[in-house]
């Protein structure tokens, strides 16, 4: 359980300001790699664990991030090939759409393919992506600007109103948790 999230929140502003530094860079080595994957991986992780112990508001719960996602050849992709995406993954019929972020944060965190994709200019185009689960359907691309403005977005949420009923089902109250930009927005749609 999450008690004070700010420290949190924090965290993922600096996370973002990391891989903003990293946009521009064109030299990447063993260690600039691994810095990458690991920011995204704990950014990820940070917000799943601030979704589930009800710190963010219900604008970020259902919130979708913009993806490019490639299906799967089919090929059998293992520990011991799947440097080789495009065998394993049609490139050539890319499908561009949105998923809610704890489906996200879930590739990440489970990733058995993690790695970083380049600009024509050598700079990072963004991330290259998919579970454990999801290896033999998909692969997933998510761009260096949405990672950055999703955890600017995480980072800044601030809930300023609670709702909870307890639900007898699970013994527990179910919560809801509402920022000033959702309650301002849910008022001028009641106009």
């Amino acid at each position: 359980m999450i008690f004070e999230s700010q420290y949190w929140k924090d965290d993922l502003r600096k996370i973002g300001a990391r891989i903003l530094k990293r946009k521009g860079q064109t030299r990447w080595i063993a260690r600039s790699f691994v810095a990458l994957e690991k920011d995204v991986f704990v950014g990820f992780y940070a917000i799943r664990k601030l979704v589930e112990a009800k710190k963010l508001s219900v604008t970020i719960e259902t919130m979708q991030i913009d993806v490019t996602t490639y299906s799967s050849t089919e090929k059998g992709v293992t520990r011991l090939n799947s440097h080789r995406l495009d065998e394993h993954y049609d490139f050539t019929s890319p499908s561009q759409g949105q998923v809610p972020i704890l489906l996200m944060c879930n590739q990440v965190i489970h990733s058995y393919i993690f790695t970083g994709y380049f600009n024509d200019d050598y700079t990072l185009g963004g991330i290259f992506v998919t579970s454990d689960h999801s290896r033999k359907q998909k692969l997933y691309a998510v761009e260096v600007d949405a990672l950055i403005m999703l955890f600017e977005t995480v980072a800044t949420d601030d809930p300023v109103e609670m709702h909870s009923i307890f639900d007898p089902s699970i013994g527990d109250y179910g919560v809801t948790l509402h920022s000033t930009y959702q309650r301002h927005r849910d008022h001028e749609a009641d106009k």
